[in-house]
């Protein structure tokens, strides 16, 4: 699919607290077009000269390759003598007809290679973002079920499907209601919203809702409501 042109919009001088952080990376969907935020702390040395910062991505739910949404590359500018975080807002066509899209920094170097950014620790240099309130964030099979008094909260144990790529975090599952119908043994589709985060075992998955399919289904990406799609695993580890 075309991702089309972008177009740098901004650049926001920010004060913020002194954290661990390099190259980091944020995303909004405003419908057609969706915002990435690059934030760069200019305390850290500078890369080589010519160095750029792409930005790829790929819908959840799919082994594909990421695509490359930025093309043209954002220059990886260091004014002198400022020293301090800045953040870049660039514009691109919303990628994937809106589908939750995980999103990756990267740099780029003159001879065409490209390499992680700087170790950013929380914020991240990944995010995840699609257009709607809730998204098909995983399809698997359901292995236990716990219920209060037993644990504190209800827990799902589950399998994604791993030929599909699924990112599998934490289940945060808010009341028994979203679980009322499911069944150990049950092939389902999960949908919520995904988090990731540099901190130990804050990464979660908020669900909303999960439904019971017929059998393991296709394990590749599928549409539903028009838009939302399934996970990604490992094309940005």
């Amino acid at each position: 699919m075309s991702v089309g042109r972008y177009e740098l919009i901004a650049l926001l001088i920010l004060v913020v607290p002194s954290v661990s952080l390099a190259e980091c990376l944020a995303v909004v969907c405003n419908g057609d077009s969706t915002e990435l935020r690059i934030t760069i702390n200019r305390q850290d040395p500078p890369p080589e000269p010519g160095t750029e910062l792409v930005v790829i991505g790929a819908p959840l739910g799919s082994c594909e390759p990421p695509a490359l949404l930025t093309p043209e590359g954002i220059p990886f500018i260091n004014p002198e003598p400022f020293v301090g975080f800045e953040t870049y807002v660039v514009t691109i066509a919303t990628p994937f007809d809106g589908a939750a899209t995980r999103y990756q920094l990267q740099r780029r170097y003159l001879d065409g290679s490209t390499g992680p950014p700087s170790s950013c620790g929380d914020p991240l240099p990944v995010d995840t973002e699609g257009c709607s309130e809730e998204w098909h964030v995983g399809r698997g099979r359901v292995t236990g079920i716990l219920l209060p008094p037993e644990v504190p909260s209800p827990r799902l144990d589950y399998t994604f499907c791993t030929d599909a790529c699924w990112i599998e975090l934490p289940l945060v599952i808010a009341t028994n209601a979203i679980i009322d119908d499911v069944t150990i043994g049950d092939f389902v589709d999960i949908y919520g919203t995904m988090f990731e985060s540099g901190m130990p075992g804050e990464s979660r998955i908020d669900v909303s809702r999960i439904i019971e399919i017929d059998g393991p289904g296709d394990c590749g990406v599928v549409a539903s409501d028009g838009h939302t799609w399934g996970s990604l695993k490992a094309q940005f580890k």
